[in-house]
């Protein structure tokens, strides 16, 4: 995923100031205690819940990941589990934990080691070290990108800016007009995806 210059380094909460969005950054916990795994409080705000997808229990290998991987999934992803599996697909593919990319990212859910550094180290996401070794885990790679998820969701409760964030950086919006146009296509192809996994849900 590009675009972490945002995230990264303390630049986040300026950008959001320029956009509008100050104060919808959250901060760190004060205690080393993972706080943010225990926030039940989202729910699903789009129509696409467990009730209607067809597929519930793993019914593709994306689903099955996730769902071996239950207890440490955010909140937010569990809730949308299904367009979870399809960004999995989208970014890892058929390599699994394995898949590299071009830009350093690690893993399933291709995050960065220096996004997984400000989760835990700013965040308070510290279930797993962030570590490159913790994100070519199944378990370490699901953790710290639906955990990012999560914090994405705190700033915005819309599916496809988070979606797009999530590829691109909470400040994707401000960048260069091909910039945006990537992520427009980013968005686009996880809901390829998601058709592919979940023939008829929308």
């Amino acid at each position: 995923m590009g675009g972490w210059w945002a995230w990264q380094n303390g630049k986040l909460d300026g950008l959001l100031e320029r956009l509008g969005l100050a104060g919808t950054s959250s901060p760190a916990p004060t205690t080393g205690k993972d706080s943010k795994d225990d926030d039940n409080s989202v729910s699903p705000w789009w129509p696409i819940s467990s009730d209607n997808l067809p597929s519930v229990g793993g019914g593709n290998p994306w689903e099955s990941v996730l769902r071996r991987n239950w207890a440490v999934v955010s909140p937010w992803a569990k809730a949308n589990y299904g367009w979870v599996a399809a960004m999995i697909k989208q970014e890892s593919g058929s390599q699994g934990s394995a898949a590299r990319g071009s830009a350093g990212e690690v893993g399933l859910m291709q995050v960065k080691p220096g996004t997984a550094l400000d989760l835990y180290s700013r965040l308070g996401y510290r279930q797993f070290p962030a570590t490159t070794e913790a994100l070519a885990t199944d378990a370490g790679g699901i953790y710290f990108g639906t955990s990012y998820l999560q914090y994405l969701s705190t700033i915005r409760a819309d599916r496809a800016w988070i979606t797009k964030a999530y590829n691109g950086g909470p400040g994707w919006e401000g960048l260069s007009d091909s910039y945006r146009a990537a992520r427009e296509t980013y968005y686009s192809e996880v809901l390829d995806k998601f058709r592919i996994l979940y023939p008829g849900v929308i």
